[in-house]
């Protein structure tokens, strides 16, 4: 069916057409104004939030600078307490720039150096390693390291630490006295006096050398006026001597075969141990009555060093093994006296130069290994403790021939 529209109903539809169109076009006019609106806003607040991070970045360098430079102010306040020797005080600047700044090894370093000097050596340990953990390839953390074991009588431990500083800077003097210091002091708990210990360790350098060179024959390279001399090594030329110097022999006898161990001593020399003992053996042996530093056997002497932790163990192990017996022979035990006794020193004669008088030689060792072949130099003079068990032959006729008046039987 076909629709006749007349001319006013087409002019009236097309005026609503129009109109439809027009808003539509106003709407989304609309629309992208909105859209532009909330764009603009957004960029807006992008702006505004990257110029407050700047401004945040920008303060925290700011605060960064004064911490730093206030901790550095806090330790320079403690250097000078410290070089005027006010400990006390330059600990705390120390700490108050450690609280500021956690990860500056000087501030550990020093404050390590200051608890040394207050004899707080736990405390300056700890600050040592703190300055070890944050600069390892520093060697004045290990040096720091090093004076707070000396401190607490650790002494091995000492020793390594101060080999690090030489591995580090081996131009460091003071370092290399403390490592002498410390080896020194390990020798003198084995019981050996101080002043033959730092006679060995300036000649041989090494403590095992040391200890080879104290516990043999082998001179040691001392100044004259330091040399003591024992009632053996005097003749018959000084007279006025032999009183003081038997009543010497006779209190160093007592004293180093005292179980109660009146001069402190942490080691025991051994006798008479034959070579079928083995170092196992006398570990078995000693470690019984107190934790064992180390045995230094030595079967071609017939003897050992036995060296504890403490002072109480060798006492213990005197008194329940004196003459015990073991691979064929009877031990004896006495404390290190090798050759002159630590706190005897008094007592002992120093030799006058001014005296011309026949001495042994302190360029070479004294006489004691075999003569006119393979004959026992002691059997032929004091006697051999060794009797039939000596690896030297005995010639009965022979026995004490060389004996002279100031020497003494055995």
């Amino acid at each position: 069916m076909c629709v006749l529209l007349n001319e006013t109903t087409v002019h009236v539809l097309h005026s609503d057409v129009v109109e439809k169109n027009a808003k539509e076009l106003v709407a989304e006019e609309e629309r992208e104004k909105r859209k532009a609106k909330k764009r603009k806003e957004k960029k807006k607040r992008r702006r505004e939030k990257k110029k407050g991070k700047e401004n945040e970045n920008g303060n925290a360098i700011d605060n960064e600078d004064v911490i730093v430079a206030e901790s550095e102010r806090l330790a320079m306040a403690g250097y000078n307490m410290a070089s005027r020797e006010q400990y006390e005080q330059a600990v705390d600047y120390f700490t108050r720039a450690i609280r500021l700044i956690h990860n500056d090894h000087r501030f550990f370093g020093n404050r390590s150096f200051c608890y040394c000097q207050l004899g707080h050596f736990s405390k300056a340990l700890k600050d040592a390693d703190k300055a070890i953990g944050i600069a390892p390839q520093n060697p004045k953390g290990y040096y720091r390291r090093g004076e707070a074991l000396h401190g607490l009588k650790q002494y091995k431990e000492a020793e390594q630490a101060f080999e690090k500083v030489l591995q580090l800077d081996n131009e460091c003097d003071d370092a290399q006295q403390e490592l002498e210091n410390c080896r020194v002091f390990q020798l003198v708990e084995m019981g050996f006096p101080e002043k033959q210990c730092r006679a060995s360790i300036k000649q041989f350098h090494t403590l095992q050398a040391a200890i080879d060179g104290l516990t043999s024959n082998c001179p040691l390279s001392m100044n004259k006026s330091d040399i003591f001399y024992s009632d053996e090594e005097l003749d018959n030329s000084y007279p006025e001597f032999e009183s003081a110097t038997q009543h010497a022999s006779s209190v160093l006898k007592d004293i180093k075969m005292d179980p109660s161990n009146p001069e402190g001593h942490t080691s025991l020399w051994v006798g008479n141990v034959t070579q079928k003992v083995t170092e196992k053996q006398l570990t078995a042996l000693f470690n019984k009555y107190g934790p064992l530093l180390n045995i230094r056997l030595l079967s071609e002497k017939f003897c050992a060093f036995v060296n504890y932790r403490t002072k109480t163990a060798p006492g213990l192990a005197m008194k329940h093994l004196q003459g015990k017996e073991i691979g064929g022979d009877h031990l004896l035990i006495r404390f290190p006296n090798n050759p002159v006794a630590e706190g005897y020193q008094q007592i002992l004669v120093k030799k006058k130069e001014v005296k011309p008088a026949p001495v042994v030689s302190t360029s070479c060792s004294k006489l004691s290994g075999p003569v006119n072949g393979n004959e026992c130099h002691f059997w032929r003079t004091t006697g051999c403790a060794f009797s039939d068990k000596c690896r030297y032959k005995h010639v009965k006729e022979n026995k004490g021939i060389d004996k002279k008046p100031w020497h003494k039987s055995s």
